[in-house]
């Protein structure tokens, strides 16, 4: 666990503020009306306070598929473009001013998103080793033969690690 105590101390040390998340924020529950050109998010069940960019973070989850094909992340520019639109569409309806999205905050909420996405990862890397131990000590509905360590650990795992070493390149700057 020194790997997760090791996350939780960086993600800790930028202080991130805690709001209030919507927690299944991806592409399907953002409903667009082009006549209006406004965006509408439904599904807020799993709705709680924590990280205030962890939402941005996992948005980007729902572009992998089932199971994750990492190739599918967006690149960088439309990543930041996105956190561009979420702080604005959510200022706008916060009644906050618009000036206050400065490229230097863009940056760094793009950073703490960053993280979020690693962490949360890193996390579903552990869940899944975890069900695939369960399922070979208990009678349970998942089969210990399903190679879930194939499917998710394992290419959780390499993309957390690739992530955690461009993030951290990033942070020793």
């Amino acid at each position: 666990m020194d790997e997760f105590n090791e996350i939780t101390k960086w993600i800790e040390s930028c202080n991130i503020p805690i709001e209030l998340n919507h927690w299944d924020f991806v592409p399907k529950n953002l409903l667009y009306d082009e006549e209006t050109e406004t965006v509408t998010i439904v599904d807020y069940e799993l709705a709680n306070p924590d990280l205030f960019a962890h939402d941005i973070g996992k948005y980007f989850l729902g572009f992998l598929g089932d199971p994750f094909d990492f190739n599918k992340y967006p690149n960088e520019a439309r990543r930041k473009q996105f956190v561009k639109f979420y702080l604005e569409e959510k200022w706008k309806l916060l009644g906050k001013p618009l000036s206050e999205i400065t490229e230097d905050f863009i940056e760094k909420v793009f950073y703490w998103s960053e993280l979020c996405y690693m962490f949360t990862v890193f996390f579903y890397g552990l869940e899944t080793a975890w069900w695939k131990a369960y399922a070979q000590l208990e009678e349970s509905p998942i089969s210990a033969d399903d190679d879930l360590f194939t499917l998710f650990t394992e290419p959780c795992m390499k993309e957390y690690y690739r992530m955690k070493e461009r993030l951290l390149q990033k942070r020793d700057k």
